[in-house]
């Protein structure tokens, strides 16, 4: 009975990885400033906001009975920043008047299920050991300079070894 009550509750659970869908951060920033704000009050947008974010909040605030209007004495100001860093997208928001309020949403970002193909490979491999510290090396098909702080010392590839000059 143990196994087979186990086996159900692994059969509920998602697969490892699988895509969940995303909701887009600015949505649930614009619902928490709707809340944040009482209805039918007018706000005006900080001049820093991007173009793309301007129209997008002030589409979502709209739809949520707030109206986005010029600046004006009085109106509480509101400023909207969005990006990405590795691992989710960011929307934060400020909302300036009487009081101050933050608010920041993040969202994961859909992150491909199979690897697409590196941009490029770094391949690590020991070349030559010096009691000097070395500054630089160059490699050129069976010759090696190397750079050390009192001088550039020249090697040679001896079958598969590198041999001081």
């Amino acid at each position: 009975m143990a196994i087979a009550l186990a086996a159900a509750g692994l059969a509920a659970q998602s697969p490892v990885g699988a895509a969940q869908p995303v909701e887009d951060p600015l949505s649930d920033l614009a619902l928490r400033i709707a809340a944040s704000i009482a209805p039918e009050t007018f706000v005006s947008l900080d001049a820093s906001t991007d173009e793309q974010a301007r129209r997008d909040i002030t589409d979502r605030l709209a739809a949520r009975g707030i109206r986005v209007v010029d600046p004006a004495d009085g109106r509480p100001v509101l400023r909207v920043r969005c990006g990405d860093n590795l691992r989710e997208h960011v929307c934060s928001a400020e909302v300036a008047g009487s009081s101050r309020s933050v608010m920041i949403v993040t969202r994961p970002r859909n992150i491909p299920a199979t690897p697409t193909e590196p941009a490029g490979v770094i391949e690590l491999r020991p070349l030559v050991s010096m009691r000097e510290p070395i500054l630089d090396v160059a490699v050129d098909r069976d010759r090696m300079l190397v750079l050390t702080p009192a001088a550039v010392v020249r090697f040679e590839d001896d079958d598969g070894m590198w041999r001081r000059e």
